[in-house]
């Protein structure tokens, strides 16, 4: 039976700049449906960029959307056409918004990870009043919603803003549930307590980037390595308690942290977490990020990517389940089939 992606009928995703996508914008080659601060979200939910995609979609085509980096059909995104198309005319007829919303909103963070950002981010006063001009915008787009995911831009526990919208968003839909990237520092149990969400999480991932303290401390700044760990071991105890649905440990992979992958996969088995590994990739015209032929340890004309490739036989990489971009898969799958060959 043939499937199709779900994002573009369940999904809306917001970025920093209130432009509108049914994806993780990478996916799409920053293909955007719209903008929310200058629009309502109806015009853009039932416009026709919007629906020209969603039959995109159903023709099976893609034209948008980078393949060769999604998840793929054994994710749960996918479903069958024909279900999709029955729910399609449904969510349309009915007037249905997303079930599942992504808020990358606001970019204020307390620490600084040198892959995202190396430099102190001021607080926008413009962008501020912005958001707050559009806070009842933003509720009134969950109305249908079942979860929200908050944030991919910056720290949602450091945002004023997000921790309003946290306590509107709990008080006026009971049913909604809550995906949190966080960094770890400030998710804790007071601050899960404080904000009425032990009860509501869906997911929760924190970014670690390290196994051991001096790689950590090398790469996230301003943080403090022990705290994550307790917290994160909190986390794992509301997951054993069936609090918590999903938890996820991400590891952006480069040539300062990869010695340390065995050790962070280690530390996500203990804690019940996803290891979720991903590339490095241009973000925030930051130095690291962006000096690619010298931190992006995935290309195989890096020195060092031939450490990388023993570092992967590690048998604990093998023995887990492991959340792994397809791009950094696939290359895997390439080499190990070059040396059978």
């Amino acid at each position: 039976m043939s499937k199709i992606c779900t994002y573009p009928f369940y999904h809306a995703e917001i970025n920093i700049d209130g432009n509108v996508s049914c994806c993780c914008p990478d996916f799409t080659d920053f293909y955007y449906l719209g903008n929310i601060y200058e629009q309502n979200f109806e015009e853009i939910w039932y416009g026709e960029k919007w629906k020209n995609f969603r039959e995109n979609i159903l023709a099976e085509k893609y034209d948008k959307c980078h393949t060769e980096i999604c998840k793929g059909l054994d994710d749960e995104q996918f479903k069958s056409k024909e279900k999709m198309l029955k729910e399609y005319i449904e969510c349309i007829d009915g007037g249905i918004f997303p079930q599942h919303i992504t808020l990358s909103i606001d970019s204020i963070c307390n620490v600084q990870c040198i892959m995202c950002r190396d430099w102190n981010l001021p607080l926008n006063t413009k962008e501020q009043e912005r958001l707050k001009a559009n806070f009842e915008k933003f509720l009134y787009m969950m109305k249908d919603a079942k979860r929200i995911t908050l944030d991919g831009s910056g720290e949602v526990f450091a945002s004023q803003y997000h921790k309003r919208l946290i306590k509107a968003a709990v008080a006026r839909y009971p049913k909604l549930k809550f995906d949190i990237f966080t960094n770890g520092l400030m998710c804790n149990e007071k601050t899960l307590r404080d904000f009425c969400l032990t009860d509501r999480l869906n997911m929760v991932t924190v970014s670690l980037h390290a196994g051991c303290e001096k790689t950590y401390n090398r790469i996230v700044k301003g943080s403090n390595y022990e705290k994550v760990l307790k917290n994160i071991k909190y986390l794992s105890e509301l997951k054993k308690e069936g609090k918590l649905k999903g938890f996820a440990l991400t590891f952006v992979l480069s040539s300062l942290n990869f010695k340390d992958l065995p050790d962070f996969v280690k530390i996500a088995v203990e804690n019940d977490a996803y290891p979720n590994i991903w590339p490095i990739r241009p973000y925030n015209n930051c130095r690291v990020c962006n000096s690619q032929n010298k931190y992006d340890i995935t290309i195989r004309e890096h020195p060092r990517f031939n450490e990388l490739l023993e570092i992967l036989e590690n048998p604990i990489l093998k023995e887990h389940h492991l959340l792994i971009n397809k791009q950094i898969t696939n290359l895997f799958k390439e080499d190990r089939k070059g040396k059978m060959e």
